[in-house]
């Protein structure tokens, strides 16, 4: 009953920010506006964030690998100490692990370092950065539309559903997606800037730096900034092709700078698992990832399911709008933006609807240049009606799929028996070399605790070799903890 509460609470507040924030915006009072925004996206990924259990995809394992980097910073492990062996190509169960890049692992480690062992300190971390990328969608709506258009894209971005769930953890790639769309987002910003102040060559740079922070969070889509800026720079007829030039060799420039060393340091440390990511990366267009497959029209059809059903109606416009007037860039610039990603990933054999997400905000933006488009559009009386429904739409169906994610009225464990148990075990065990076979979960113990855990259970002779080696052995039966004693 107290999660429906909660809840209810967080309803109740995201309503009254929503409607302080259109009464500011209608007295013109944008920044007011935007705070409240602000305050709506804050509550809500706090709720989403607040389960005391980590996510079974993929938060457990990104959790386990931020916690051992605190003690090694440049070697990301799963299995600290694997005492059995394993093989490398098993991403879930090996020592060395480089299936994600760093920099995302990297703060979550800072954070619970900072703020305890804990699911909300692996979280604190994807809730400030979310909370960032809704003003960066407010600033980019800003400097290609106005600042009401950005107010409106801002807004759909605090609320949309799956941003919420991948920044509270409930997601596959979940913090790994929210740090790399926040860094594609900030490239994107640069970019933007540079096309608009011309001259300053160091914002190509920084949009350049951003991109390798991208690469540092999910590899190669991060390489979607170089066509989005490249239409911006063409279209916008601000530069002549020798400055396009320069400023192309910045922005590669500051990418390399900051994503080469990581790529030549586990090419050196860990030259076999690095060899084997770095092939899994360049073959996965080309491979079924863990029978993530599906037909070609998956993310067309995927679109409204993440934005909203009639997404569809300002996407077409959009594109009827550039054959009209050939001259808008900031349209082009997010066209490229949306569609680039769903064309490479639709040809992709793995598809996830997590991909859509690098372009989320080219997909607010488009709504919210449209919304405004149609509100200010004159049509005949007897249409009316029609348009005013549209507008009512496009704002009400990602509230509703906001809800959706959400779930404020149904009863959700917010507490696990099971992570309580874990969390225990530090006290029932004494020992400090412990070693803890036929665990139902292995990943999650060895976060809340010290100990190593398997899954399985290993022969009398393996059990007892590492009995030998000073470790205590316990082992799951029916539900029990048991304490293993060597066997002649």
């Amino acid at each position: 009953m107290g999660n429906i509460i909660f809840g209810i609470i967080t309803i109740s507040i995201c309503a009254i920010c929503s409607f302080i924030a259109w009464r500011m915006f209608r007295k013109c009072c944008y920044n007011l506006s935007l705070f409240f925004i602000l305050l709506c996206g804050l509550t809500l990924r706090v709720n989403m964030a607040s389960d005391h259990y980590l996510h079974e995809w993929d938060e457990r394992y990104h959790a386990l690998v931020a916690k051992n980097l605190i003690k090694h910073p440049f070697k990301p492990t799963l299995y600290d100490n694997a005492v059995i062996k394993y093989d490398y190509k098993v991403w879930v169960a090996n020592n060395v692990w480089l299936e994600k890049p760093p920099v995302p692992l990297w703060f979550i480690a800072l954070s619970i370092h900072t703020f305890g062992n804990t699911e909300f300190a692996v979280r604190i971390p994807s809730i400030i950065f979310s909370l960032l990328a809704i003003y960066l969608t407010f600033l980019i709506g800003c400097y290609l539309f106005d600042k009401k258009t950005g107010l409106l894209a801002a807004y759909l971005h605090a609320i949309n559903g799956i941003v919420l769930e991948l920044a509270a953890g409930k997601l596959s790639s979940d913090h790994i997606e929210t740090f790399f769309n926040v860094f594609i987002e900030i490239a994107i910003l640069f970019c933007i800037l540079s096309i608009i102040k011309k001259n300053k060559y160091y914002l190509s740079l920084l949009g350049g730096v951003f991109i390798g922070l991208a690469v540092l969070s999910k590899w190669f889509p991060a390489l979607l900034v170089f066509p989005v800026w490249l239409t911006g720079a063409l279209f916008a007829r601000k530069y002549k092709t020798r400055e396009i030039i320069s400023h192309f060799i910045l922005i590669i420039s500051g990418c390399l700078i900051i994503a080469l060393p990581w790529f030549i340091y586990i090419l050196i440390n860990f030259p076999i698992e690095a060899k084997w990511v770095i092939r899994k990366l360049l073959f996965a267009y080309s491979s079924i990832i863990e029978t993530h497959s599906a037909p070609f029209w998956y993310y067309i059809n995927y679109v409204e399911i993440i934005f909203g059903e009639i997404i569809y109606i300002p996407l077409l416009f959009s594109l009827y709008y550039l054959f009209k007037h050939r001259r808008e860039w900031a349209l082009k610039l997010l066209t490229v933006w949306w569609i680039v990603p769903v064309i490479i990933f639709s040809f992709a054999e793995t598809k996830r609807h997590t991909y859509l997400m690098i372009s989320a905000p080219a997909f607010f933006l488009l709504t919210a240049w449209y919304w405004f488009y149609l509100k200010e559009a004159v049509v005949r009386r007897k249409y009316r009606w029609l348009k005013y429904i549209v507008l009512c739409l496009l704002i009400i169906l990602p509230i509703r799929l906001s809800i959706e994610r959400l779930s404020p009225f149904e009863k959700t464990e917010k507490n696990s028996l099971w992570a309580n148990e874990l969390r225990f075990l530090t006290k029932r065990i004494k020992e400090k070399k412990v070693v803890i076979f036929n665990s139902e979960k292995p990943v999650e113990t060895m976060f809340y605790t010290n100990f190593t855990a398997y899954s399985g259970i290993p022969d009398s002779t393996t059990i007892n070799k590492f009995i030998s080696r000073g470790y205590t052995a316990y082992i799951y039966q029916t539900g029990f903890l048991t304490k293993l004693i060597p066997t002649k």
